[in-house]
């Protein structure tokens, strides 16, 4: 399969798709690399020993030469993550934001081959796209400008004009809207249908209160530096959200939930309902599954759909019970049925 095209300096992750006209368009979680004539190899630009075999790749062979595909070193003189979390600005060769980038399949084929039309079709890190129920328009979810975030076209189409929850069209710089200009990081941004200092969430510190490692969240006095039991919440970082809405209007949004600045690094799966798409949301005190239901690192990268059965998901597991090794060996998890909540 095609797929989206890799290149090193625009690296693509995620994204969802709507079928238009016989063509595929495709919203993808990016990165732009600094200086626009720059190529990069990301085989070979870090220096990577034990070295990824892409000769033996093409011919259907083992690239890592039975090495663990994990265990592996850098050049250090380029590595961007020398700490191991914290990005070195100095050996940081992209763009600061992330973009949702634009790319249209060249025929009716899903798997592509798929071609760029926007690069910086919205500033977010990932989207999920959804129909409305009863033909009432095409919604975007995704996690931008400091929460949840929805963007809704009326005509149903990626091209259409885009509105936020309270029905006021988004600047015309995004979505591909003007094509000779492009938006940059101060472009206004529609605001979240549910934001995160808002809600007992923490986020990066702004302003006079910014600093390394520094989580704030709002209160009834304002903006206030989190403590430790809050940068302990299950959920204290929200990202990774999915989207479905039921034919009667109700709206779950699924995201994962991580501890800030703790040894604690499992993904624990959240959940937000509201009566309608624009919201507000109400959260789930804990996860829809608790820590016995799921194995290692926890569940990322969700996706979730309806039908005549009910509302279901799928996830990527961090479980290493699937991974390089002699002990491989495959387990087998019943399906669990979602019932914290009735919707």
């Amino acid at each position: 399969a095609h797929g989206l095209p890799m290149n090193g300096a625009h690296p693509t992750w995620g994204g969802s798709a709507v079928l238009e006209d016989g063509k595929w368009k495709f919203l993808a979680g990016s990165k732009l690399i600094s200086q626009s004539s720059q190529t990069l190899d990301p085989i070979t630009y870090f220096g990577r020993n034990p070295v990824y075999d892409s000769a033996k790749q093409a011919l259907g062979q083992d690239p890592f030469d039975g090495n663990d595909p994990w265990a592996f070193g850098v050049d250090a003189s380029k590595d961007p993550f020398p700490s191991g979390n914290e990005i070195d600005p100095a050996k940081d060769l992209f763009q600061p934001k992330t973009w949702l980038s634009l790319y249209e399949s060249v025929s009716s084929d899903p798997a592509g081959p798929y071609v760029e039309k926007v690069s910086k079709w919205f500033r977010a890190f990932r989207a999920d796209l959804k129909m409305l129920p009863n033909n009432q328009g095409l919604l975007c979810l995704s996690n931008a400008n400091g929460g949840f975030t929805l963007i809704h076209s009326p005509s149903g189409r990626i091209d259409g004009t885009w509105f936020d929850k309270d029905g006021n069209m988004l600047d015309t710089l995004w979505t591909g809207s003007t094509p000779s200009q492009e938006p940059d990081a101060n472009t206004p941004m529609p605001p979240p249908v549910y934001k995160f200092m808002d809600n007992g969430h923490c986020g990066p510190c702004f302003g006079s209160l910014a600093g390394p490692g520094k989580y704030c969240m709002r209160d009834s006095n304002g903006v206030r530096e989190c403590d430790r039991a809050e940068k302990d919440n299950w959920d204290c970082k929200a990202a990774d959200p999915a989207l479905v809405v039921h034919p009667n209007g109700t709206t779950i949004i699924s995201f994962r939930g991580t501890q800030c600045n703790s040894t604690d690094h499992k993904e624990r799966v959240g959940m937000l309902f509201a009566p309608n798409w624009q919201g507000p949301y109400t959260k789930l005190p804990d996860p829809i599954l608790d820590d016995s239901q799921f194995m290692d690192g926890g569940l990322e990268d969700l996706f979730m759909w309806l039908d005549s059965r009910g509302t279901h998901m799928v996830v990527h597991s961090q479980a290493q019970d699937h991974t390089h090794g002699a002990n491989f060996h495959h387990r087998r998890r019943s399906p669990k049925t979602i019932n914290k909540a009735k919707f």
